[in-house]
């Protein structure tokens, strides 16, 4: 994330608050605002003991006001005092809930909410009526506000863990149906001291596809280069590993997804060092987050490591990623990444 991104962040709010007024007018219910109405974008730093001002949640009735945390909450233990029921508290994502007036407040009232988060957090709140500024966002932090490099892990980090789930959902995952079946060894092929051939036959089962909230631009696109395991191709049998790259893109980001099959009886598979670089020159590329579906893979299970990077600019230049087991003597090789035009992101 760059500043360029929170511009356009920023940039989205008249377009939200678009949307927002649209429902409310297909409800029938359009606010009427009165002169100098002002929407807010605004953050609550608990860290710095905010005065009790601060902590006044402003609505209006029928538009409704988001409040956004920097911790999953606990909806049961959440409560809002509102003898009258004229406020409507509504769960939208693990960090993050709505409130809507039905009814305005009288100028006086003030309606304590309090949030309580899973770490045991509770957070305190006022919900009063607006007159002019209205908080259309809050942002609630219990620790110093992140800086913008701390927002870019954190944003990788997630693209990393969706990414994973996704591939998931898309492609085969779980646990296959492995067994080692031996077989008699060919008279013809073999010589007659030659004993009994193991063979590992393996059925993969399809999976169901998960629901799963779209990540805003993230698409998929294969074949996403040369996969193979200690210099065979897609591995196999003999490696103890076979496989396949996925590729991913964001408009600033891309994921490489590692997708593999675990076909080694004795020993599981866990990774290990890893690289990206430039096929050309060998410069090193930084991986901003990696995520794995599971710690390790034992025999006949199916796994995904993802790994994001910058999408970089020149979208021709070969790329190559290099993945080592971690105990064991495998290396799966992707070469000839390209990750296509670099398309920044625009508000609308």
């Amino acid at each position: 994330m760059n500043p360029g991104s929170l511009r356009s962040s920023v940039a989205l709010l008249p377009f939200t608050l678009c949307l927002v007024l649209a429902s409310a007018a297909t409800a029938g219910e359009f606010p009427v605002f009165p002169p100098g109405w002002k929407p807010v974008q605004r953050d609550l730093c608990l860290d710095q003991y905010p005065a009790a001002s601060e902590r006044e949640v402003r609505l209006i009735e029928h538009l409704s006001t988001s409040l956004y945390f920097d911790s999953d909450i606990d909806f049961e233990r959440t409560t809002l005092t509102d003898p009258r029921h004229r406020a409507r508290l509504s769960p939208r994502h693990a960090r993050h809930i709505t409130l809507r007036l039905e009814t305005g407040l009288e100028p006086a009232e003030r309606l304590p909410l309090e949030v309580v988060l899973k770490n045991g957090t509770r957070v305190h709140l006022t919900l009063v009526p607006t007159v002019q500024e209205t908080d259309l966002h809050l942002f609630v932090y219990q620790r110093p506000k992140p800086t913008l490099e701390e927002l870019k892990a954190e944003h990788s980090r997630l693209l990393a863990r969706y990414a994973v789930r996704l591939s998931e959902s898309n492609h085969l995952r779980s646990r296959a149906r492995c067994t080692q079946v031996e077989e008699p060894a060919e008279a013809s092929a073999a010589p007659a001291d030659s004993g009994r051939t193991v063979v590992i036959q393996c059925q993969f089962p399809e999976a169901p596809k998960q629901e799963l909230n779209r990540w805003p631009f993230l698409e998929e696109r294969e074949p996403a280069g040369r996969f193979t395991v200690n210099g065979d191709e897609d591995g196999g049998i003999a490696q103890g590993l076979m496989g396949k790259a996925l590729l991913y893109r964001h408009p600033e980001h891309s994921v490489v997804v590692i997708s593999m099959i675990s076909l080694e009886p004795e020993q599981p598979w866990s990774l290990g060092e890893y690289t990206m670089r430039k096929e050309a020159t060998g410069e090193p590329v930084k991986i901003l987050a990696v995520e794995s579906s599971q710690p390790s893979l034992d025999f006949g299970d199916v796994g995904f490591v993802a790994f994001v990077i910058d999408t970089p600019r020149d979208g021709q230049e070969r790329y190559v990623l290099e993945v080592h087991e971690k105990e064991g003597p495998q290396r799966i090789r992707v070469e000839g990444l390209t990750f296509g035009a670099r398309e920044p992101l625009e508000s609308p």
